[in-house]
């Protein structure tokens, strides 16, 4: 039985292709992605009463150079998270409401796409300070 569901999805923080990963000065990828991640997920937590919070870090995506890749890879910010057992009992709406985040900070972030990944989790904890 499936307890819970891990998501990790990475974005491009600077627009386009074939860019120098040019951010605006005094801000990190991280920065932009917290800020978009957490705008557009309290607009999800609005309207379906789900919570989806995540854990972001820098990262660097390497891909092809002839599809513009800039040296080095492509700055980019990464969101891991997880539904919790306690809170989330439906893991197909948890699910649909990580999509709808990934796609209104796809858009906030003028990229035009997103990879999404799910993965199941056999066993979670929860624990709290009376444990």
């Amino acid at each position: 039985m499936i307890k819970a569901i891990a998501f990790a999805a990475t974005f491009g923080v600077v627009p386009g292709y074939a860019h120098d990963n040019g951010l605006p000065e005094g801000t990190t990828a991280a920065d932009i992605l917290a800020n978009a991640w957490m705008s557009a997920m309290k607009e999800e937590f609005d309207s379906s009463s789900i919570g989806v919070g995540g854990v972001i870090t820098e990262s660097r995506t390497a891909y092809n150079p002839e599809w513009g890749c800039p040296a080095g890879g492509e700055v980019t910010a990464t969101v891991t998270g997880e539904s919790n057992p306690e809170f989330d009992k439906d893991i197909e709406a948890y699910k649909a409401s990580v999509l709808r985040i990934c796609k209104a900070v796809n858009a906030e972030l003028k990229q035009t796409t997103v990879r999404v990944v799910f993965h199941e989790v056999a066993d979670y904890v929860y624990l709290t300070e009376e444990d």
